[in-house]
């Protein structure tokens, strides 16, 4: 195609695409956060609760800080979130506060004028070069990345934004300019400082055969800018915890180690190429994938011609950069988080562009229409599946079928970082407690405060087999209590067919003690090897792990408090509490002293001399119980 014939009729694919995806974004603006698979939305549902915080609390309270409790609570009680900058969830408050609404397109709307954008600056980029900006911009629209993720509330169409304005400027001649805007854009995420080292590369290879010095200058300044934009956040971080620390009180560099280490190890080289390749496929559709890629090795925007590649060639490899370099540097969080691939949608928009405009017209317009329309079809397919599960309609039920107080666990229905959102009291995963390590649940619902209040399960009848029925009943909450409720919400999340009906379980007694549960104990499902059960020693340590957690809210915040179980462990802060195991050592320590009924450690608390232990009543999963506390004389 000429470049006269790819600007009109361009225009008009463009037209049509901006249409169609403009309709499909305002028919789903206001679908409810609830997709757990491919473009998930549990950030986003995080993200908009982080957000009503700062207006529940004020942000005179929160000082900017990532507040991520569900009900209202005490500043010492405070859940922190610290691991990306802050900048996204307070421009979310603002949206928020300006339009009076809390629903979910209320919290979209930063991301979609972000996307819009993005469409903009991709135009501007592509201009005078020999590429359509309506192809380019027909192209990135028609991703089912962008039709999807580019209107989640994440970090990405906000930083994807600000690294095509920094590429712009760059490409117009902003040199030392460009610093301060980098620092500012490491505060909206972490990927934006991914062009400083871009930056460096280009300057450094700009400067052969002619004097490094100021080469390396900005390239040392690129580097300062991007350390002083990690430091900013990190100081945010001690301003207002009051300490460089995590929330759990580890110091800051472990909670960074840790967090590196994502699912603590790093995957295969086979299962991540695997992983990449499937979100690639569904993220970009195959013919821009194929477009794209033959550009890079065969086109305009080969690789090595960096230097005297036009405008659009070297925008596009920023982003082929930006997008690789985070994926291998995380690749264990990579393997969850497909939307990272958003950072190669730029990439995907100028280099298949640049491809099309080297063929005929007729196959070039062929597959316009064709790479348009498969990537509508696959992002209405997203949409329509988040759209039909009845979150809004469930957490009715629940708000009828149960008190406030009552902590769920929901299995077979709309997840629960969904529905909780909505109910506005905890509803958590049971998922995760019969698929993932069962010190991992107990530890989410002892560290939140929920483990004294009651627990109850529930299941949807309509979608429990026959068999899934006869395990809960017999293997997995074996003699449990159990009743049947009726709710209102439409089987299926579709009007006109009957009421759903629940069955509901008592899970506490299996927080309390995972030896009732014959499935829980076993180590098999997780573990190499079979038949392997928890030993009697593992049991009594999860056990008293619980007790642990029970005991909390006995005392004020910045209490330290010694369990006494025989174990001598290092402190773990929860609530605001700090609390650890201990024996001999604990009993000649001072300070707080709790020691459960019945066990050998209660006995010699109490037949201490001088020591006054007094039973003090407590809650454990709804039910009343009591432990010997020992309080020191002021």
């Amino acid at each position: 195609m000429t470049e006269e014939q790819a600007g009109r009729q361009g225009f008009w694919f463009f037209l049509c695409i901006c249409l169609l995806s403009l309709g499909l974004w305002a028919h789903f603006i206001d679908t409810p956060f609830s997709r757990v698979f491919g473009f998930a939305d549990y950030i986003s549902n995080e993200n908009g609760r982080i957000a009503e915080n700062h207006l529940r609390y004020g942000l005179a309270a929160t000082k900017g800080d990532q507040i991520r409790n569900l009900e209202l609570a005490q500043p010492a009680e405070w859940v922190h979130y610290n691991n990306h900058p802050a900048t996204l969830d307070l421009l979310t408050a603002g949206v928020l506060y300006l339009t009076g609404s809390r629903d979910p397109w209320a919290k979209r709307l930063l991301s979609l004028l972000a996307s819009l954008a993005s469409l903009v600056l991709l135009a501007a980029l592509s201009r005078g070069s020999g590429l359509s900006p309506w192809v380019v911009m027909t192209l990135f629209l028609a991703l089912p990345l962008t039709l999807v993720h580019g209107l989640n509330l994440s970090y990405e169409p906000l930083a994807l934004f600000w690294m095509l304005g920094l590429v712009f400027l760059a490409e117009r001649g902003w040199v030392w300019r460009l610093l301060p805007l980098l620092w500012l854009g490491g505060l909206i995420d972490y990927p934006v400082l991914y062009m400083g080292p871009w930056f460096a590369l280009v300057a450094l290879w700009e400067a052969r055969g002619r004097s490094w010095r100021p080469a390396l200058l900005y390239s040392c300044a690129l580097a300062l800018t991007c350390l002083a934009s990690v430091a900013t956040h990190l100081l945010h971080v001690a301003w207002t915890m009051g300490g460089l620390q995590a929330d759990s009180g580890q110091s800051w560099w472990d909670h960074i180690l840790r967090s590196l280490q994502s699912r603590g190890h790093e995957p295969a080289v086979a299962s991540f190429l695997q992983s990449q390749l499937g979100f690639f496929m569904a993220s970009f559709t195959l013919p821009i994938l194929i477009l794209a890629l033959l550009s890079l090795f065969s086109g305009p925007m080969r690789l090595f011609h960096l230097a005297r590649s036009p405008r659009p060639s070297r925008a596009a490899l920023a982003f082929l950069f930006a997008g690789s370099l985070h994926v291998l540097l995380f690749r264990a969080h990579a393997m969850v988080h497909d939307f990272w691939l958003a950072y190669y949608a730029p990439f995907m928009a100028l280099a298949g562009a640049a491809f099309l405009a080297r063929l005929p017209t007729a196959p070039a317009r062929f597959l316009i229409v064709f790479s348009s329309i498969l990537g509508l079809g696959m992002a209405s397919r997203v949409w329509q599946e988040r759209a039909a599960v009845p979150v809004r309609a469930v957490a009715r039920d629940l708000d009828l079928m149960f008190d406030e107080r009552v902590v769920l666990h929901s299995l077979l229905a709309p997840p629960g970082w969904a529905l909780e959102s909505y109910r506005g009291h905890p509803v958590l995963d049971a998922g995760d407690l019969l698929q993932q390590p069962f010190p991992a649940y107990l530890d989410r619902v002892g560290s939140l405060g929920y483990l004294g209040r009651p627990q109850r399960l529930f299941v949807p009848i309509a979608d429990l087999k026959e068999s899934w029925a006869r395990d809960l009943d017999r293997v997995i909450l074996p003699g449990v209590s159990l009743v049947e409720k009726k709710g209102v919400a439409r089987s299926g999340g579709k009007a006109g067919q009957a009421a759903q009906a629940w069955r509901v379980y008592d899970l506490g007694p299996f927080l309390l003690d995972p030896g009732r549960s014959p499935y829980l104990m076993d180590k098999s499902r997780l573990l190499p090897g079979n038949g392997q059960k928890l030993s009697e020693g593992e049991r009594r340590r999860l056990v008293d792990r619980a007790r642990k957690f029970l005991v909390l809210r006995l005392f004020a915040p910045g209490t330290s408090i010694a369990y006494l179980d025989g174990r001598e462990e290092e402190p773990e802060k929860f609530l605001g509490r700090w609390v650890r195991s201990g024996g001999e050592k604990a009993l000649s320590a001072g300070g707080v002293v709790v020691a459960w009924p019945g066990t050998v450690w209660a006995e010699r608390l109490r037949a201490l001399r001088g020591v006054e232990a007094k039973l003090e009543p407590i809650q454990a999963a709804g039910k009343p119980a009591a432990v010997w506390v020992w309080r020191p004389q002021s």
